[in-house]
This record gives structure tokens, C-alpha cells and sequence, in this order.
């Protein structure tokens, strides 16, 4: 969805600023997706509002800013970012 090279970009500058771009230690995976449920739900979706690129935000066919993404397929991506 992002053009090439994006998230390596997106992390630099998170690392410049000394913010964090790794999940907490002692934070579950359960425990993310619960409290993501709390704030990011929307028609039944956890959804995001994902760049393009640096300064260009993803847009979908009806004009909408946020992306859903499924609770399966975001439980294997904070899964698979502890590797």
C-alpha cells in the first residue's frame, strides 16, 4: 500500500525524535488489539489511516482515509514484528 521504502523512512525519523518503534515490553498482543478496539472501530473494523508515502495519505475507492484491516491478519503483524 506504501511506495517502496516508507516504513524504513517513517522508522528513521520515529528513532531521530527517540520515539518508539517497537511494541512495549509486557504488552500482549491481546492486550494491543483490545485497546485498539476501544479507539479504531468502525463498522466492525479495525481500521488505520495508512501513507501512501511520506506526506500522502492512503485513500480508498469512496474517498475514505482509514483502512480495515482484519483482527487475523493484524494479530500475525504484531506477531511477526517481535522477529
Amino acid at each position: 500500500m506504501a511506495a517502496k521504502g516508507t516504513a524504513q523512512r517513517i522508522v528513521r525519523v520515529l528513532e531521530c525524535y527517540r520515539l518508539p518503534v517497537a511494541r512495549p515490553d509486557g504488552a500482549s498482543v491481546d492486550e494491543l488489539i483490545e485497546a485498539l478496539r476501544g479507539e479504531k472501530v468502525r463498522v466492525g473494523e479495525i481500521r488505520f489511516a495508512l501513507p501512501q508515502r511520506i506526506g500522502v495519505m492512503h485513500e480508498d475507492r469512496k474517498g475514505g482515509w482509514t483502512v480495515g484491516v482484519r483482527e487475523g491478519r493484524l494479530r500475525g503483524l504484531l506477531i511477526w514484528g517481535d522477529r
